[in-house]
């Protein structure tokens, strides 16, 4: 493995990362909020902003990828640690810490994430069934047979049926 990848780049690399799982991190606390208060333009609005970054994100990604790569190491995160575990101690250190620092981040973001994921599938739920009990259809739920298996059961609730 050659260590000619240049350590100012991985540093900037690392801080740009860093910034915009920030910003995700931020998009994330803003679709909660929005989730809660039922607005469906803020929502969509939020979700362009979180594709769009997250296609800055990727695209930075391949960059490093690419640059690892051209320096002989795995183009992913293996190959990163084992660049941040050739560099100089002084440099090493400092960019060890902020992998670190990035990599709790992204965890962060990703159990948002799946929290806003849970909120929106519970809010749909919420608004299906809402809207058969309104039109006088079955509403069908998804349980869970003896053997864990998914079955479907209607429920007859209407109000347009007395």
């Amino acid at each position: 493995m050659t260590t000619n990848l240049n350590t100012q780049y991985i540093a900037e690399y690392m801080e740009e990362c860093s910034s915009q799982a920030q910003q995700l991190m931020q998009l994330l606390t803003d679709e909660r909020n929005v989730i809660s208060s039922n607005d469906g333009r803020a929502l969509e609005e939020i979700t362009a902003n979180k594709e769009k970054l997250a296609k800055e994100i990727q695209a930075n990604t391949q960059v490093c990828n690419q640059r690892l790569q051209q320096a002989g190491y795995s183009a992913d995160n293996r190959g990163l640690i084992e660049y941040l575990q050739s560099c100089t101690e002084t440099h090493g250190i400092q960019l060890k810490k902020a992998w670190e620092t990035l990599q709790s981040l992204l965890k962060d973001c990703q159990y948002e994430n799946r929290i806003n994921g849970r909120l929106l599938g519970s809010s749909q739920r919420r608004i299906k069934q809402a809207l058969a009990i309104l039109q006088g259809k079955p509403q069908d739920e998804d349980l869970y047979g003896s053997a864990g298996e998914t079955v479907n059961s209607s429920m007859g609730n209407s109000l347009t049926h007395v």
